[in-house]
């Protein structure tokens, strides 16, 4: 065989090659990366309000009238703000935790915050608006309305449930 055969059927062999590796490294220009994407990492929702992110948002209940409040509240600002969380099906039902600057209050530990008055189904999903200070746009969150029945929550439930 000359050499001019053994340089095509290398070359030939290489182009295959880089062919195959474009086509099987490709799907990754496609295909969207999940780790590229901010979720839930928990039972609860995340949202932001200005320089406050709230995290892992649920509620807990036995009854779906008293909500206790669970997750936590980070303030990212330079100045110490109260943020209201308030039921959007009972917007007469609102609770407030304040958050001094570079810090976080979470929401069943530092803080107790039960919502008393709403009307909501157990496993259905409440909307809470958040929002605090000068800010004029709050956050809706659509949080989780879970029970005491998962150990994890028990001790989260509104005292006047348990």
């Amino acid at each position: 065989m000359s050499h001019g055969a053994t340089f095509k059927r290398a070359a030939a062999s290489i182009a295959a090659a880089g062919v195959l590796a474009i086509g099987l490294s490709g799907c990754g220009f496609l295909t969207p990366q999940a780790t590229t994407k901010n979720y839930s990492a928990s039972d609860g929702v995340n949202g932001t309000v200005g320089d406050v992110r709230l995290l892992n948002i649920l509620a807990l209940s036995s009854d779906g009238t008293d909500l206790a409040l669970v997750g936590s509240v980070y303030n990212d600002g330079d100045s110490a703000v109260t943020v209201r969380f308030q039921a959007v099906d009972a917007p007469a039902v609102t609770e407030s935790v304040r958050v001094a600057p570079g810090q976080s209050v979470r929401l069943g530990i530092d803080e107790t915050l039960v919502m008393s008055g709403v009307d909501a189904k157990l496993g259905s999903i409440v909307p809470i608006y958040a929002q605090y200070g000068s800010e004029e746009s709050g956050s809706e969150l659509q949080v989780p309305l879970l029970d005491g029945s998962l150990p994890e929550y028990e001790a989260f439930l509104p005292e006047s449930n348990s």
